[in-house]
């Protein structure tokens, strides 16, 4: 007989609690949200505060047009702000147009690329996050960065080092058949 003001009270707060979360959804979300509180950082707002270390451009056919009339590729763009690979984040489409209309090396083409620029804070993690065939064989990667053309599939890469900073860039260019 004890038990039953237990069970009573114990089911009381289950239903008075889950009939709160069901009348506030901010809170239920806010509750089961895998985000950390730290507040998310636009690619603009991050590299105006110097925290991105690698931006990631891919631009193929594997996408799809973007246009039927005009055929030009669609791309898609990252970029980094740690080593980790949770740092890795997905521009917007226009944060994307904006970075490649910044690069000289990729503005005026309309060819499948994958272009990856980071600074030495990326090290050697970054670059086999997204070429492959890096991960393989360490000296493809020292090869590519002392300026050395590598083929992989339909791919021709190559990298340089600007010499006013400490950026390398990994370029790749599909080659067409």
């Amino acid at each position: 007989m004890k038990i039953i003001p237990v069970i009573l009270g114990i089911a009381g707060v289950i239903g008075g609690g889950s009939f709160y979360l069901m009348n506030n959804p901010e809170t239920f979300k806010g509750f089961f949200s895998r985000k950390t509180i730290k507040e998310e950082e636009s690619y603009s707002r991050a590299k105006k505060n110097g925290k991105v270390i690698a931006q990631f451009i891919y631009k193929d056919d594997y996408f799809g047009s973007s246009s039927e009339v005009t055929g030009t590729l669609k791309a898609k763009c990252e970029y980094w702000t740690e080593l980790n690979k949770e740092s890795r984040k997905v521009m917007s489409e226009s944060e994307c147009q904006e970075l490649i209309e910044e690069l000289p090396e990729i503005k005026n083409g309309n060819k499948p690329i994958r272009f990856l620029k980071f600074d030495e804070r990326g090290n050697f993690a970054i670059p086999k996050e997204y070429f492959y065939f890096l991960r393989e064989d360490e000296d493809y990667l020292l090869s590519m960065l002392r300026g050395e053309q590598i083929s992989e599939g339909p791919w021709t890469c190559s990298s340089k080092q600007k010499i006013d900073s400490k950026e390398l860039i990994i370029k790749c260019e599909k080659n067409q058949n």
